[in-house]
């Protein structure tokens, strides 16, 4: 009912890594049969952390949106803070870039945890 993944979509830190992961897409977030959608799934696989939609998005709003958040995620120029913090300051950059979708992405994982 759910489908799959498959490889060539799924980038990762590595056997000893433990990736953030960036789920944004279309058809991620939940489904009435599993409400708990993908990010679940990749927590178990070890992800540190998982950013991940509570509804669908248009293509283009998953790209800008993922673009956002890996400007931010690489920006050498800002402080170490926390996924909660970084949260924040993503859905505000996202708004001001006038992508309203990014209010319902959410944060999976230890929300203390620093990048």
């Amino acid at each position: 009912a759910r489908g799959s993944l498959r490889y060539p979509y799924v980038v990762g830190a590595g056997a000893d890594g433990h990736p953030v992961v960036l789920l944004f897409g279309c058809d991620t977030a939940g489904l009435e049969a599993d409400p708990s959608g993908w990010a679940p799934r990749f927590l178990q696989e070890r992800a540190a952390v998982v950013f991940s939609t509570l509804t669908m998005l248009y293509a283009s709003q998953s790209a800008t949106l993922a673009q956002t958040m890996a400007r931010l995620l690489r920006d050498t120029s800002r402080d170490e803070m926390s996924v909660g913090e970084l949260s924040r300051m993503f859905r505000v950059a996202a708004v001001r870039e006038g992508v309203i979708a990014a209010l319902g992405i959410a944060a999976y994982g230890d929300s203390d945890w620093t990048v």
